[in-house]
């Protein structure tokens, strides 16, 4: 998966900027603050290559995951939102500032819109990728 990740990005087949991890953790961390200063919420939420391709054991299914994730990132992304690598290109990371659930939920809507002929495929996304909301996830 995160070899045709590579080659997708390669060949710029989506007009997302992917940052590396070193960035967008950095990026995260400054989100962190601001989130506390001014109170507000944001989303965190991470892609890990390794756990779908455990979750999705036929390659062309983890690359039909992998194709309408990022058109459902480039066609619901926002300005503010950041979309980078894990350490090690080990999955992909999004970022949504000033928002909660209701952020996640566009983005997984549109999801499954795409996908309602693949039940199975739909059912990893929600299973397998749950977007963290700061500040909420401290006070549980």
């Amino acid at each position: 998966m995160k070899d045709y990740f590579q080659q997708l990005t390669k060949k710029k087949s989506y007009s997302l900027t992917i940052y590396p991890a070193e960035i967008l953790e950095r990026r995260t961390q400054e989100e962190i603050v601001r989130s506390d200063e001014n109170k507000t919420y944001f989303i965190y939420a991470e892609v890990n290559f390794e756990t779908l391709e455990k979750a999705l054991p036929m390659e062309g299914d983890q690359n039909l995951f992998l194709d309408i994730f990022l058109q459902c990132m480039q066609s619901n992304i926002r300005g503010s939102d950041a979309v980078g690598m894990l350490p090690e290109d080990k999955g992909l990371v999004v970022l949504m500032p000033e928002t909660q659930k209701d952020g996640w939920a566009r983005l997984h809507k549109a999801f499954v819109q795409k996908l309602s002929d693949r039940k199975d495929i739909c059912k990893v996304f929600s299973e397998y990728i749950s977007p963290i909301v700061y500040p909420s996830c401290l006070k549980q």
